[in-house]
């Protein structure tokens, strides 16, 4: 009996030693809060949590909350408590990406890209589907339709690929509200997060999922590639969490779902008291120890197969590369591997490429200085801009960037290689064609401004400057607060252009500054921003030579008409009608004063004489005669106007006064031509006062300035209490035959305008309506011009 208790003890005591082993490592792996004293001093393990709102991870009272939160503060990453920080999706991937945290928390849906950056297995796993009201039936298509959101970015994109127009929620609950109250078609958001908000919302019958889920959502843990400890790491705690029913806690409790079934053995203490169960318990271990054996080899060849999947991604990704990829080594730069897109670059191949150095596929002048940018440089560098020698002898342009990439194997330098030798060309045809435009628009003789759809001033070229000040006056300022238009205002011209979206040409009249007007015909060309107008361009041509051009051409067309019966009437016409008038004036003397004849005589006598002054004028136009210039005075001249117009001025009641300042020079010219030219003016200022009215004659002395020359002039101005010129007459008030009066013939404005031209002086006229006209002549003193 003590033999068979001792054989049991021995038995039990055998049993006892793994078993026990095997209890304290399955519960040290399984209870979340089993940590050991080297656990407490251990550094936190950081993690950029970028998963936000009820009831992943949310803020309550100051407090993260949610199936997260209870993870990470609950179950530590081996010996390591996690340090939380919660970020959005691109800042949490940047801190990963520049080392700041060793790890992100991110939602990922199946398939997408996470660049430079590995991702561990999910935590959690999700469909990410439709809801929208009860009753609404599956949406065949989302095209057109308002579909709010709510999750990762990526979420977005598929609506944005299903012709959808997303509206970002800021909440589950909002995403949901939004459904409810007809805002949005349908809400598309994770599942499970839809299933607890719509329970905690009440909303469970209002709102349902329909159709079939359009994605999977991936709630991992991205790290950096390199991290071969945090790799190892991130497997056990997730195989850890997966084994001691963490997940499947949380999720219950958190998502409403119902956890997988318990896998965990369970170790019944009770029974290793008793000597029968001693061996049971120690068959157990040992089955259990085989067990993890089996997983370990399975965890390992997992792993190789993964290694060996990465190595053929991360082949496929470097010879599908756009860029040429070089692998150096660091000190020599000798060239360890080479991508196909290198070959195609340089000419060589592979195994040639493989024997070089990186800095002899560039000139010789350039070897030592990347050679020694290679070596010498820190982590990464750049090279913008350095040629590249192919086999062939041609150049290329090319910009490298390096970087040095270290694992426990090796460390090397990684050159990417890109050829701009087109961009280059591309650019230098840009600069080439933009710098012609800029010098053809800085010579163009036209004005041209451009602005932009609020008609605010943007750019101008010099002829626009020069006449409206310097560029830095009229940039940025209205439209119409630079150019102002006696028609229709320039600014809404544009917009209507803009409108329209077609060029026009509109004929406008410019007001300068000073007042004066500038005939403009302006040319409005739109300009297009991804097809908007963003902008017009304005280029002004003057029309004032073209105006002056036609005037000048009709009256020398006019006066080659004249010109062709000038003989006719210098000869046939003038001849006979003094004729007529010295025979008429005989015959009035043969009768006597009483002899009602004479009136019918004298009438005919001044209708005869009425003729020759207008054939005389008219030969005057044509053949302007040789001027003989001599000193006169202008007091003589205003005289002899005055008193040739005297009765008429009785018989209209109109005053004639006549002033003359002290001391005034005589003028240089013909008297007999003046003394025409100031009648005619003041014939005019009586006939257009046949109501009576005053007419004022004045005289003074001023002072000219021609070409840095000062001389000395007379200025004559007669002036009327007239009723003005109309605009239309003003306009052509000096071209022959142009008059307002009944039977006027238009000639003696003409007359007078060619008397001061061919004398060298000016004539000008003032006029406002119902204020009366002034008309000034200036003539050049005798002593300065001729005369003498």
């Amino acid at each position: 009996m003590k033999r068979i208790l001792a054989v049991a003890a021995a038995v039990l005591v055998m049993a006892l030693v793994p078993g026990g082993y095997l209890l304290a490592s399955h519960y040290h792996a399984s209870s979340p809060q089993a940590h050991n004293p080297s656990a407490q001093a251990a550094a936190p393990a950081t993690v950029a949590v970028a998963v936000s709102g009820f009831p992943l991870y949310y803020d309550e009272s100051g407090t993260a909350s949610g199936y997260f939160a209870d993870l990470l503060q609950q179950v530590p990453l081996g010996a390591r408590p996690w340090s939380v920080l919660p970020l959005d999706e691109a800042a949490a991937e940047a801190a990963v990406a520049a080392r700041a945290t060793d790890a992100a928390l991110v939602a990922l849906l199946a398939g997408q890209d996470t660049g430079s950056l590995a991702s561990s297995k999910p935590l959690l796993q999700s469909a990410v589907s439709l809801l929208a009201p009860a009753g609404a039936g599956h949406l065949d298509s989302l095209k057109g339709q308002r579909i709010a959101w709510y999750g990762p970015s990526a979420v977005a994109e598929l609506l944005v690929r299903r012709g959808a127009t997303p509206l970002a929620a800021a909440s589950a609950a909002e995403c949901l509200s939004r459904t409810a109250t007809g805002d949005a078609a349908a809400c598309l958001m994770d599942e499970q997060v839809a299933a607890a908000t719509l329970a905690r919302l009440n909303l469970g019958v209002r709102i349902v999922i329909v159709g079939q889920p359009l994605a999977t959502i991936n709630y991992c843990l991205l790290y950096w590639p390199d991290d071969r400890s945090m790799a190892a790491s991130l497997d056990q705690w997730i195989l850890g969490l997966k084994r001691n029913g963490a997940l499947a806690s949380l999720q219950r409790k958190w998502l409403g779902a119902l956890p997988p079934a318990q896998t965990t053995t369970a170790y019944p203490l009770t029974l290793i008291a008793v000597p029968g169960a001693g061996f049971v318990l120690a068959l157990a271990g040992l089955a259990v120890l085989a067990a993890r054996n089996h997983s370990l080899r399975q965890v390992l060849a997992q792993r190789s197969v993964s290694w060996q999947e990465s190595e053929r991604k991360y082949e496929a990704l470097v010879q599908g590369a756009n860029d040429a990829i070089f692998v150096l080594t660091p000190a020599q730069a000798t060239i360890l591997e080479a991508n196909q897109r290198a070959e195609e670059l340089t000419g060589y191949s592979r195994s040639e490429l493989e024997h070089m150095r990186f800095h002899q596929l560039v000139p010789a002048r350039h070897r030592r200085l990347v050679r020694e940018w290679l070596i010498d440089q820190g982590e990464e560098g750049r090279i913008e801009e350095v040629p590249l020698v192919r086999k062939d002898g041609s150049i290329a342009v090319v910009e490298i960037s390096s970087k040095v990439a270290r694992s426990t194997a090796r460390t090397a330098r990684v050159c990417i290689v890109r050829n701009i030798t087109e961009r280059r060309y591309m650019q230098r045809e840009i600069k080439r064609v933009t710098q012609f435009s800029e010098r053809v628009l800085e010579n163009m003789t036209n004005s041209l401004i451009t602005v932009d759809a609020d008609c605010l001033v943007t750019a101008c070229n010099r002829a626009m400057s020069e006449s409206l000040g310097s560029a830095s006056d009229i940039v940025g300022r209205p439209l119409d607060e630079i150019l102002k238009t006696k028609d229709e205002p320039l600014g809404r011209l544009v917009l209507e252009a803009m409108q329209a979206g077609d060029t026009r040409r509109h004929s406008l009249t410019l007001v300068r500054p000073d007042g004066s007007e500038l005939p403009m015909a302006v040319t409005i060309s739109l300009l297009h921003d991804e097809q908007v107008v963003s902008g017009a361009i304005l280029v002004f041509t003057d029309m004032s030579h073209d105006l002056r051009n036609r005037e000048e051409a009709q009256r020398l067309a006019m006066l080659g008409a004249l010109g062709q019966v000038s003989s006719v009437l210098a000869h046939e016409v003038h001849d006979r009608v003094h004729g007529v008038h010295i025979g008429v004036q005989y015959l009035e003397g043969k009768f006597p004063p009483d002899d009602p004849r004479r009136e019918s005589l004298a009438y005919i006598r001044d209708e005869a004489e009425r003729a020759v002054e207008i054939i005389d004028d008219v030969l005057m136009l044509i053949r302007p005669g040789k001027i003989n210039k001599r000193p006169c005075r202008v007091g003589d001249i205003l005289q002899q106007a005055i008193e040739s117009q005297a009765k008429r001025a009785q018989e209209n009641g109109v005053e004639i006064t006549a002033s003359l300042a002290p001391d005034l020079p005589p003028v240089a010219g013909e008297a007999v031509q003046l003394v025409r030219a100031v009648t005619n003016l003041v014939k005019n200022a009586v006939q257009a006062m046949p109501q009576g009215g005053k007419v004022r004659l004045e005289a003074d002395r001023i002072e000219q300035n021609e070409g840095g020359r000062k001389s000395q002039a007379v200025r004559i101005r007669i002036s009327d209490t007239g009723p003005g010129l109309p605009a239309a007459v003003r306009a052509r008030l000096f071209q022959p035959f142009t008059t307002e009066r009944s039977g006027g013939v238009g000639l003696g404005l003409s007359i007078a305008k060619r008397i001061i031209d061919n004398h060298g002086g000016t004539m000008e006229v003032e006029s406002r309506d119902h204020l009366g006209t002034t008309f000034s002549i200036i003539l050049q003193a005798a002593n300065e011009r001729g005369g003498r």
